[in-house]
C-alpha cells in the first residue's frame, strides 16, 4: 500500500471538497468495521460507540487521485477492468462497465485471468462464438443449459477484452480475494481499490478508504466513474 495518511498539498480541502465530503457522510461512507487492521489506522479518524470511522478527507484524496488516473487512461483509449466480488453490486457494476465501454468481472473471478490470459483468451473467444450462435435460439426455445450459465458468469464481462487491462478497479479489497491483487501485482497492473478497516495488507497504487458495504456510496462512486469517462479529452 502507498504510504497511508499523507497529505498532498494539491488536494487541500476547498469549499467544493467540503460539499463532497458531506455527500460521503450522507452515504455512510465513513463508517468502518469493528475489525481494524493496524495498517488501516492512518485512515481512521476516531471511534464512536466502538465503531471506527474514516477520515473522509483521506477518502476524498484517494478518490481524486483514482479519478485523475482513470481520466488519463480513458484519454489514451486504454482499458480498465472492473472487478466486483459482492452479489449486491452485480447489476450496478455491469451497467457501469457498459457505460464506460470497459470489461468487467462480476462475483466469479477466474484464477489466472490476468497471469494466464494468453491461454484463457481462447476459452473467452470460444464462449463468444457460442454466445453469438446459440443464445438467441436458447431464449426463443426456452432451453436451459447449465454449462452455458456457468460460462456466462465467467466470461460475459470479458468477452470483448482483446488485451491485458491498463488498470484494474477492485470494488472491495478483502482477504478472500487477495489473489486478484496478487495477479495484478505480478504483472505490474495498477490497481484502484476500495478498502475497509479490515482490508488485507497489500500494495495498491490507488487505495480508497471507505465503507465497502455502503450501496449508496458505490452508486455515487460509479456515477462519478462514468462522468469522468464522459468528459471531453
Amino acid at each position: 500500500m502507498n504510504k497511508a495518511g499523507t497529505k498532498n498539498k494539491m488536494y487541500g480541502m476547498t469549499q467544493s471538497d467540503s460539499l463532497f465530503a458531506k455527500q460521503l457522510h450522507g452515504r455512510m461512507a465513513q463508517l468502518g468495521s469493528t475489525q481494524v487492521h493496524s495498517w488501516m489506522f492512518p485512515y481512521v479518524l476516531g471511534y464512536r460507540d466502538r465503531v471506527p470511522f474514516f477520515n473522509v478527507e483521506e477518502t476524498l484524496i484517494g478518490m481524486q487521485k483514482a479519478f485523475l488516473f482513470v481520466q488519463q487512461i480513458h484519454a489514451r483509449k486504454g482499458h480498465i477492468l472492473l472487478v466486483n466480488t459482492h452479489p449486491a453490486f452485480v447489476p450496478l457494476v455491469k451497467k457501469t462497465a457498459s457505460l464506460m465501454n470497459q470489461p468487467y468481472v462480476n462475483e466469479y473471478w477466474i484464477g489466472g485471468l490476468l497471469t494466464n490470459w494468453q491461454q484463457l483468451k481462447y476459452s473467452v473467444h470460444a464462449y463468444k462464438k457460442f454466445e453469438v450462435f446459440m443464445s438467441s435460439m436458447m431464449r426463443e426455445d426456452n432451453i436451459v443449459f447449465p454449462k452455458y450459465g456457468k460460462a456466462q458468469k465467467r466470461f460475459a464481462g470479458v468477452q470483448n477484452m482483446q488485451h491485458m487491462p491498463d488498470a484494474l478497479i477492485l470494488f472491495q479489497a478483502t482477504t478472500t480475494y487477495k489473489h486478484i491483487l496478487d495477479e495484478a501485482k505480478r504483472l505490474k497492473i495498477p490497481v484502484i481499490t476500495c478498502m475497509d478497516t479490515y482490508a488485507p495488507k497489500v500494495h495498491v497504487e490507488y487505495p480508497i478508504p471507505v465503507n465497502v458495504h455502503s450501496k449508496a456510496f458505490f452508486h455515487f462512486f460509479c456515477r462519478l466513474l462514468v462522468k469522468v469517462c464522459a468528459q471531453k479529452k
